[in-house]
């Protein structure tokens, strides 16, 4: 497998020709993986734009996600090589009203703080129940 990004807690390889394999990381906790995985088939189904998740596996005695590969820019990465240029911030914060949008009209028709999506899904915030 090649190669494509690193981050803290995993590795991001080619996994197939339109997939991608994110590696955690030894020891990373299984938990936490499949937190992630269920938060991404949760978004995946409130119709806003993310890579599909498809598995959870096991590769070479390390926990992945296999993901629907995407190509495109990294808005925050793009922020952070100059964090003054307003154009980009601009995008950010269109991209993130538009996934603000798209979970609270099409699927709860009330208003909805984009700090959710921000601090990590956990669905039990809204009265225990799944979307």
């Amino acid at each position: 497998m090649k190669l494509i990004a690193t981050g803290n807690t995993a590795e991001v390889f080619e996994y197939e020709e339109d997939k991608v394999l994110k590696l955690f990381k030894a020891g990373y906790p299984l938990e936490q993986i499949q937190r992630e995985f269920n938060n991404t088939v949760i978004m995946n189904k409130i119709c806003v734009h993310t890579p599909k998740a498809f598995e959870i596996v096991e590769h070479e005695g390390r926990h992945g996600i296999v993901f629907q590969k995407n190509i495109g820019v990294d808005l925050l990465s793009e922020y952070l090589k100059n964090p003054s240029d307003e154009k980009v911030a601009a995008e950010i914060l269109v991209n993130l009203s538009d996934i603000q949008k798209k979970f609270c009209w099409k699927k709860q028709k009330k208003e909805f703080p984009i700090k959710f999506i921000l601090t990590g899904l956990d669905m039990e915030l809204k009265n225990g129940k799944e979307y």
